[in-house]
C-alpha cells in the first residue's frame, strides 16, 4: 500500500488539513480538515490535492447564493467585475495555484473581510469608486492588502508605473518613475537614466536641455 504523504497544516483553499485518519475505501488517506468558517469535514487527500474539495460546502453555498442575488457569476456569463474579484481570491489563497499565489499570498497578501467573504461588497466599491471595463484593479501600495483603502481603478499605464520594480526618483519634492519624469520633462524615454549612469547629478540629469538623443 501506498506511504501517506503528509499534508498536515497544508492549507487546501478554505481547508486545512489538520491530521489523518485512515484510508477511505479506494486506499486514500482521509483527512480531518477544518474550515475557515469553523466546520470540520473529512477529504481523501486526492480531492484536497487536485483542488476538487476546497471548502466544507460553504464556498459552494456562497456561490449558489451569489449566482441568485447578482447574476454575474453565471456559467458562461460571468461579468468582468465577479472575474476580477474571483481572480483576487485565486491570487490570495488558492496555493493549488502556485504561479500565481506565490507572488501573492505567499507573500501574505490578502484580501480585507468585507471583499472576501461578499462579492457585492467589492462590486459596490468598485461602482462608487469610478470602475469600468476600461480599468484595472491596482493596489496602491503594492506590498499591501486587497482593501477599498488600498486600492485604486487604474489604466494599463498607471498599473505599470504602480509595478515593485521600477526606479522612483524624487525631485523637487515630487515621486516619480522614470518613465513618467521623462514624459513630464519632454525627455526620451532613456535620457534620465542613461545621465545617471555616467555620473550626472540629479540636478543635472533634470534640467539640462536635452540635445541630440543626450
Amino acid at each position: 500500500m501506498a506511504v501517506i504523504k503528509d499534508l498536515g497544516g497544508k492549507r487546501f483553499g478554505r481547508l486545512v488539513a489538520i491530521e489523518c485518519v485512515g484510508r477511505t475505501n479506494n486506499g486514500n488517506a482521509k483527512w480531518r480538515c477544518q474550515c475557515d468558517c469553523g466546520n470540520t469535514v473529512y477529504v481523501a487527500s486526492y480531492s484536497l490535492q487536485c483542488g476538487n474539495t476546497q471548502s466544507c460546502g460553504c464556498l459552494h453555498d456562497e456561490v449558489r447564493r451569489a449566482r441568485a442575488t447578482h447574476g454575474q457569476s453565471r456559467p458562461g456569463k460571468r461579468s468582468r467585475l465577479y472575474s476580477i474579484w474571483s481572480t483576487m481570491k485565486t491570487r490570495c489563497y488558492n496555493e493549488n495555484q502556485a504561479y500565481v499565489f506565490g507572488k501573492y499570498g505567499a507573500k501574505g497578501i490578502k484580501m480585507c473581510d468585507e471583499w472576501r467573504d461578499s462579492f457585492e461588497s467589492f462590486a459596490k466599491w468598485a461602482m462608487e469608486s469610478g470602475y469600468n471595463d476600461s480599468l484595472t484593479i491596482d493596489r496602491i501600495d503594492c506590498h499591501g492588502m486587497y482593501c477599498p483603502e488600498n486600492c485604486r481603478w487604474a489604466t494599463q499605464q498607471e498599473q505599470q508605473n504602480n509595478r515593485s520594480n521600477n526606479h522612483r526618483i524624487t525631485y523637487n519634492g515630487e515621486t516619480h518613475t522614470l518613465a513618467e519624469w521623462s514624459r513630464i520633462l519632454g525627455f526620451g524615454r532613456n535620457t534620465i537614466s542613461k545621465r545617471l549612469d555616467r555620473g550626472w547629478t540629479l540636478e543635472q540629469a533634470m534640467t539640462t536641455p536635452q540635445c541630440n538623443g543626450r
